[in-house]
């Protein structure tokens, strides 16, 4: 029998060289690195203990609940049929201004008499499988009936392919792992008059007023620290009852009494990774929803949290933050946990699984996911999960990952962490302020970057303050215990930095001023290694500067050619405005496939997977201000580090696109707080069509990792404009119906599994045309082969009715036609139009432009993105 394309992609993972898992914001230890890679029967941790696997098995023959139609005896339909035009999830154009009222907010509750029935019938098949599989009831972890028909198992090779045997199973897969993608925004953004402010601004414009007014996001992260400000309910205007729509609970425990009105929900899901074989430590974890790895607080307060909260670290002021939208609400599902093993950080995919389906079945209007894994495919339950979760009405916003530009060539799948089209997968780049200390050596100046300055001292190499019968090059990188305190106490060291993970990572940096510390330094100089790395600002226990490469070697140099000793004198940090945004370069671009590797095959398997341009948008993620946990089993500022108490940490700047997704989570809110009624495709797309790609100097933007300017591949559509956003003018909706027939036209030797699983009727089981005409704000093609023609709908969102007329500026190598190239709209009306594409110059390489329709008020931009394969 014929293979899938799906089965192809998965034999082309295993047998090209792919990136490694998208480094965290925080990073994981080497330990946890390698048990994190994907199990392939039973493996042995780091402790020699044998770890089981956990399996995902997904029933194909019965939907999940939310997006159940009907068709068994004595259970009832838990969703509207699939084929629904999405038009019951537009505000009209009477209620478009006034928050959608009479619209519904969500077309699913699952605490509905009937949801629950056919949710426990899930169950109760669940159990008859697994029984008659041959599989013990103690091997069942989790069942999946909200978001997904499935369980996670723990299962022997003999009941997985009795399993895949069976008629009624899609899939059997092994449950992944995951990994983190880890003040000054809510300025850099205009939030504060033009989005959250009604006000009149200068220019005559009226703020829009809108705030996330009981918007519930539903966070997957680390944890929550509950007592942070951010998350306060004790504020002015005070918060309302907890929605109505909330059905979701609070795990209440000794160390995490209670939620309230602001944090409605805080729930945690670990048995999954027990179920892998791990021992849980409660030593060094808490046995709830409280955060004692710090990247779900910050995450958490940076989406949803209080607005105007002091930023205080170690009793220095660093200003207020908020969150993008301060008045929503905020539902926490903590997945990550310490383990005997591995210590800090460990995640298994069910347990993201079943936060995600549970987090449905709560009532979340967003759910915001900082974590991932190496190139996961469309037909992946992890990304399945979440066009379900769109059935429902919530939207998914997910970071893009934190792996860099891919090399070219060196694997089949890129560095996107979420390619599918149904969710919103954010990149990350920076928002124009650094913090910075300058170094004065004998009247000339030195700049570089940290938040800690104010100190002087005789400057010494540190190689030169090494312990006697030490290493020099040990010394001379500071490493831990190498420093002569004879030599070095009251001096600035000048250390030298070892490249890591591509220049960006900072995991090496603390630990040099740390030893230098315990030296007893003044101060600590810190130079590259190489010219290429980052240089970072960040939290120093004593004054530091932090410099590139060719800096550094000029303050060696002035050292070394001193004929006695100089002092060094390292400034209070202060701030410098910079352009922005940069994309950053740790940030995950595109496309989904790489079409070198794929030219092998003949281009055939980027077909689909690069019909779908990814990231999606970007917004700040670089040296981001948020909340973060108080815990004492905190890294990288732990009671052990000696750099700041726990109790002085209710904030810290760190960075990823960890950072940048909750950003779009929570202005994802503040539409949806406008609009109620609105589609997650809806949603997605007005934060896409009025983004902007010209930086605050008016030049384009620029990428830090391709060190070139950026691309469609870089920052998708472009920069959020939170206020644009609310008033997009046009919107590009979709259906779910319509993204299974874009999957079924990626996968057409799987029509009657995928079309069965959603219950789609047999006259709807056709393909889309092409994997391109899914209705999304960009349009990429793909292999483009002479002529071909795109089609696209738009709605009127606006009040009135408008008349628009098209823009084009082609992508080098493709003349583009435009038809209509101009149209007039009522108030809530469609029109649809086509864009031929045509190859002019023939390129292995993708080529990029746009479309714009203007209608005096609103421009709404697409990407086109395309690859001129063949005339």
């Amino acid at each position: 029998m014929a293979r899938s394309f799906r089965d192809l992609l998965v034999l082309l993972m295993l047998s090209l060289l792919v990136l490694p898992f998208e480094t965290n914001a925080l990073r994981l230890s080497e330990a946890s690195r390698r048990v994190g890679s994907e199990n392939r029967g039973t493996t042995t941790s780091n402790k020699g203990k044998p770890l089981k696997t956990v399996y995902i098995v997904r029933f194909h023959h019965m939907p999940p609940a939310a997006t159940y139609t009907g068709g068994i005896l004595g259970f009832p339909a838990t969703a509207a049929p699939l084929e629904d035009s999405p038009e019951g999830l537009i505000a009209s154009a009477a209620s478009a201004g006034s928050g959608g009222a009479g619209g519904r907010r969500r077309p699913f509750d699952a605490s509905q008499p009937h949801v629950r029935a056919y949710a426990q019938h899930l169950v109760r098949m669940h159990r008859t499988v697994l029984a008659e599989a041959g599989v013990d009831s103690s091997a069942h972890v989790y069942s999946f009936q909200y978001a997904l028909n499935g369980i996670a198992a723990t299962l022997t090779p003999q009941q997985v392919e009795v399993l895949k045997r069976r008629p009624e199973v899609g899939s059997v897969k092994e449950s992944p792992k995951y990994e983190l993608h880890t003040t000054f925004t809510p300025t850099f953004l205009n939030l504060r008059k033009r989005v959250w402010s009604n006000e009149t601004l200068q220019n005559g414009e009226k703020g829009a007023g809108q705030q996330g007014e009981d918007v519930i996001i539903g966070v997957i992260d680390t944890g929550i620290w509950r007592e942070n400000p951010a998350f306060s309910d004790d504020v002015s205007p005070p918060y309302g009852p907890v929605p109505s729509q909330w059905k979701g609970s609070c795990m209440t425990s000794a160390d995490f009494p209670s939620c309230n009105r602001k944090l409605i929900g805080a729930q945690g899901f670990f048995q999954g990774l027990k179920a892998s074989g791990y021992t849980m430590d409660w030593t060094i974890d808490y046995k709830s929803a409280r955060d004692v790895a710090g990247h779900g607080t910050h995450t958490s307060s940076t989406a949803g949290g209080n607005r105007g909260v002091e930023v205080k670290l170690n009793g220095a002021s660093f200003g207020t933050a908020s969150g993008m939208a301060p008045r929503a609400r905020v539902a926490m599902y903590k997945v990550f946990w310490a383990t005997e093993e591995n210590g800090r950080d460990n995640c298994d995919g069910s347990d993201v699984l079943k936060a995600v389906d549970t987090a449905v079945a709560d009532g979340v209007d967003i759910i915001s996911v900082s974590l991932g894994r190496q190139a996961p495919m469309f037909f992946d339950d992890d990304e399945i999960v979440y066009l379900n979760a769109a059935r429902a009405g919530v939207l998914a916003s997910l970071s893009a990952g934190n792996s860099g530009p891919p090399v070219v060539g060196s694997s089949f799948f890129r560095s996107i962490g979420h390619p599918s089209p149904w969710t919103i997968t954010v990149a990350a780049s920076s928002h124009g302020r650094n913090y910075m200390t300058d170094v004065t050596i004998k009247g000339q100046k030195f700049s570089g970057r940290s938040l800690v300055g104010g100190g002087a001292g005789e400057l010494i190499l540190g190689k030169d303050a090494v312990k006697a019968g030490g290493s020099a090059f040990m010394a001379g990188i500071c490493a831990p215990g190498t420093l002569d305190s004879a030599k070095a106490s009251g001096k600035v060291v000048v250390c030298r930095r070892v490249s890591t993970e591509g220049g960006w990572s900072t995991e090496d940096l603390l630990p040099m001023s740390i030893t230098a510390k315990k030296a007893g330094a003044a101060g600590v100089i810190i130079y590259n290694n190489d010219q290429a790395d980052r240089v970072v600002a960040m939290l120093h226990p004593i004054p530091a500067c932090h410099m590139d490469r060719s800096t550094g070697i000029r303050v060696v140099n002035l050292l070394r050619n001193s004929s006695s000793g100089i002092t060094a004198t390292i400034s209070a940090s202060y701030v410098k405005s910079m352009a922005a945004p940069t994309v950053a370069p740790f940030s995950s671009s595109g496309p989904n496939v790489d079409p070198d590797a794929d030219a092998r095959f003949g281009g055939k398997y980027s077909f689909g997977y690069n019909d779908v341009l990814k990231p999606d948008i970007t917004a700040p993620g670089l040296e981001v201000w948020a909340g973060w946990t108080q815990s004492p089993f905190q890294e990288p500022y732990g009671i052990a580090s000696g750099v700041v108490p726990p109790a002085a940490m209710a904030h810290i700047m760190i960075s990823g696109t960890s950072m940048s997704c909750p950003h779009i989570s929570g202005l994802a809110a503040i539409i949806k707080g406008k609009y109620p009624s609105w589609s997650p495709f809806a949603l997605k797309s007005a934060l896409m069509t009025t983004a902007y790609t010209l930086n605050n100097q008016n030049k384009p933007m620029y990428s830090a990792g391709q060190k070139r300017a950026a691309d469609p591949f870089d920052y998708g559509a472009g920069h959020v404009d939170p206020y644009r956003s609310l008033d997009p003018g046009l919107v590009y909706d979709s259906t779910v119906l319509e993204n299974v027939q874009f999957l079924i036209a990626v996968d057409k030797a799987d029509v009657a599994t995928t079309a069965a699983y959603w219950t789609v009727p047999k006259e709807k089981r056709t393909p889309l045309a092409h994997p391109y005409d899914l209705n999304l704000p960009n349009i990429a093609v793909s292999n483009l082969r002479g002529l071909t023609v795109v089609k696209r709908t738009v709605t009127n969102v606006a009040k009135s009715a408008s008349t628009y007329t098209a823009k084009v500026s082609p992508p080098t190598g493709v003349t583009v036609t435009v038809s209509p190239s101009s149209f007039t709209i009522q108030p809530g009306a469609k029109v649809t139009y086509q864009v031929t594409l045509k190859v002019a110059k023939q390129s292995v390489k993708f080529a990029f432009g746009s479309l714009v329709w203007s209608d005096g008020k609103h421009s709404v931009r697409s990407v086109l993105a395309v690859q001129p394969f063949r005339k």
